[in-house]
């Protein structure tokens, strides 16, 4: 299936063409078409014939096809229909390869040992969200590069937001390399680069979403000054009355880092505080 990378790209317009698509700026739909990103892509998922392989954005199938190589099976969500039928057919006689269409942020994601995709870049943030909830072990993922390095941005720092929170907390990231825009059809206006997250134990995930979510909604405040409006909010009293919450509320929200907000989740468990997420 991988050619050279001037033989994939002239065969990605020619199937495209073939299918009445143009690619959709605003479903990020930019087309990998070096065979040597592909190639590190499935070399650091270290892919075994026992895994199973979430690929989120199937495309073409050029990526399902370089992790098919490995043995490991591979469940495709694809949003476009035209792209989902094109799979389906694609990989017809591959009892390895499951295509589901829809909208991968609404859908469940099945039980997988690893992620590997070229994310849509209109989605990456919440769904690289949903792909720490759903606890897969192993991600390989392509963002624009900004955000990558938004992800692994150290607490304080100009990048730093919820997403980085959210990724340490959750996983052990790691930015391995970047991806030049020619790499792509079309082009994208920016370079991208490619992630792993390593999963990691981790405790309180549900209250850590919710904290965070209100926050980072005031990010360039003091502690001191978001909580007394969560505070206000929830109806959860004065914060002065939390002792074990002292230590932070001079620092800036952008300057917590996980761990910060883990101790503070315990601190208002210990004085009885409910969160309201759900349950289960």
């Amino acid at each position: 299936m991988l050619f050279s990378d001037e033989d994939l790209l002239q065969w990605t317009r020619q199937t495209l063409s073939n299918l009445s698509l143009s690619p959709k700026k605003a479903l990020g739909q930019n087309f990998l078409i070096s065979k040597r990103v592909i190639k590190r892509q499935i070399e650091l998922a270290e892919l075994k014939p026992e895994h199973v392989v979430l690929e989120i954005g199937g495309g073409l199938g050029v990526l399902t096809h370089a992790i098919r190589g490995t043995g490991a099976r591979v469940i495709v969500i694809e949003y476009s229909k035209k792209l989902a039928d094109f799979l389906t057919k694609q990989f017809q006689e591959d009892e390895g390869v499951k295509i589901i269409q829809g909208d991968a942020l609404k859908l469940e994601f099945p039980k997988t040992s690893h992620v590997i995709s070229n994310l849509p870049y209109s989605i990456s943030t919440p769904i690289t969200e949903k792909i720490l909830l759903a606890k897969i072990p192993k991600a390989v993922l392509m963002y624009q590069l900004e955000v990558a390095q938004r992800i692994i941005a150290k607490a304080g720092t100009q990048d730093y937001s919820r997403l980085s929170m959210l990724a340490q907390a959750f996983s052990i990231p790691r930015l391995v390399f970047t991806v030049p825009k020619n790499k792509f059809y079309p082009p994208p206006k920016v370079n991208s680069a490619v992630v792993t997250l390593q999963r990691k134990e981790s405790n309180y995930e549900q209250e850590f979403i919710w904290l965070t979510r209100e926050l980072f909604q005031r990010k360039n405040k003091s502690i001191r000054s978001a909580l007394k409006r969560i505070h206000k909010q929830m109806k959860w009293g004065e914060i002065e009355g939390f002792k074990c919450l002292q230590e932070y509320l001079e620092k800036r929200v952008i300057q917590l880092t996980p761990e910060d907000v883990y101790n503070m989740i315990k601190c208002y468990l210990l004085h009885g505080v409910e969160f309201p997420i759900k349950k289960g």
